[in-house]
């Protein structure tokens, strides 16, 4: 088919053909081109409101940095700690510090006396039942002129009055001999002297006290360069040895096994081969100067009563006066990971009345945060009481004794190695 113009189309049927031909141009308009629609903005309410919420992000993050920084802290200690008490462990064995022989009583700044002068003691005698090597603990006290400290030859201060909690019972259990608080505090005899003791001083104390393996460093002000050691400087710019901060110390608990291992640390009683539980507790920035606890104030020793609910929870209280506040006083700054020292008497071994002394140290697994009824299996003194319960891992505690206990807790400890062992009695 050809058109008017005489080309030919394709496809298309005469009927169309003739109706598009015949249609006027005014029925086929050539299409307008229709507007966009208009394009919305970002508003300044909507940017303010982004830039909110990209703060509190911003602020999320920058949070976890401290916080991240606490727990790498945290961590390093935790590490370190378990190989500190080891170490501790092997310089009291260097050092031969388990020698009684060179042991001294403080009894005042300037007095002290030879711990084998109470060889002639019996177990009536007031010379102790346990015993703490802590001549940091001893010189920082001797340092302090006024007002003076008194009964810091006690181990826990709490009980400086020289009551000794188990020297009677008001049932028929097993009490100690002696009339003092049953834990002495020792330092070391530098002359090993047989009257006349002479006390280690500060400056020999925190070298063989204090452990040396957080080794000092300076942090360069680029921060792309490595951090430097520190050193000690002799003359001529020698360099001694290393320098560290001084962070971590450690002291050391000798506890007789029983009666003839007592006896034996007397040096005329020919008493050997008995056995001693001897533990090193390493403090991570130990408060050194001996202190009770007093009112708005802590203390760095702190003494309460206890009693064991099974082989690992314990329960803390005020047997005196059943004071809560006795209680949030010596749990102050306190928390899980931290060590503390359980003391009773062992309701098993001994003479018919006279158990033997018991003092070993615990980890703190988790502890309560608030005071609570403290429930007990038995009417026990903790029966009823307010107090806080803790889950403690350590040794086994005879079940027979479980009531009746005092806690010595020491801010700072944060680990303790302890081995039954022989010490050099001579």
């Amino acid at each position: 088919m050809r058109n008017r113009r005489g080309t030919r189309i394709w496809g298309l049927g005469a009927g169309v053909i003739e109706m598009i031909t015949a249609a006027p141009a005014a029925q086929f308009p050539t299409p307008s081109p229709q507007p966009l629609a208009p394009r919305s903005g970002i508003t300044l309410i909507e940017v303010l409101i982004s830039m909110f919420v990209l703060l509190f992000g911003l602020m999320g993050v920058a949070a976890i940095f401290p916080v991240a920084s606490h727990y790498v802290l945290e961590g390093d200690k935790r590490d370190r700690s378990s190989g500190l008490a080891q170490i501790a462990f092997e310089e009291l064995k260097a050092r031969k510090i388990l020698r009684p022989k060179d042991w001294a009583i403080p009894y005042a700044p300037t007095f002290a006396v030879p711990f084998i002068q109470l060889g002639q003691f019996t177990l009536s005698a007031n010379q102790g039942h346990a015993f703490v090597l802590d001549p940091l603990g001893v010189a920082a006290a001797n340092r302090i002129t006024s007002p003076a400290l008194v009964g810091y030859d006690y181990f826990a201060l709490n009980a400086s009055n020289g009551q000794n909690p188990w020297r009677t019972s008001p049932t028929p259990l097993k009490a100690l001999s002696g009339t003092n608080w049953p834990i002495r505090r020792l330092t070391i005899d530098i002359n090993s002297h047989p009257t006349n003791a002479t006390m280690m001083d500060g400056q020999t104390a925190e070298t063989s006290f204090r452990l040396r393996d957080d080794l000092a460093v300076e942090q360069p002000d680029a921060g792309d360069r490595p951090s430097v050691q520190r050193w000690s400087v002799g003359t001529g710019n020698q360099l001694l040895a290393r320098q560290y901060t001084g962070d971590y110390s450690w002291l050391a608990t000798v506890v007789p096994t029983n009666k003839n291992a007592l006896l034996g640390l007397a040096s005329n009683n020919n008493i050997k081969d008995e056995q001693y539980e001897v533990t090193t507790v390493v403090f991570y920035k130990r408060d050194i100067v001996p202190s009770a606890s007093t009112v708005g104030s802590p203390g760095s020793e702190r003494l309460i009563d206890a009693e064991f609910i099974n082989g690992s929870e314990l329960a803390i209280y005020d047997n005196v006066a059943n004071n809560p506040d006795a209680v949030d006083l010596a749990l102050d700054g306190i928390k899980p990971t931290f060590w503390i020292a359980v003391m009773g008497v062992n309701q098993i071994t001994g003479a018919p009345n006279d158990g033997t002394f018991m003092m070993k140290w615990y980890k703190i697994q988790a502890m309560d945060d608030e005071n609570t009824q403290i429930v007990t299996n038995g009417s026990t003194p903790a029966n009823g009481q307010n107090g806080r319960y803790m889950m403690v891992q350590g040794p086994d505690w005879p079940p027979s004794s479980y009531t009746n206990l005092r806690v010595a807790i020491l801010p700072g400890a944060i680990d303790a190695y302890t081995r039954v062992m022989q010490v050099d009695v001579e």
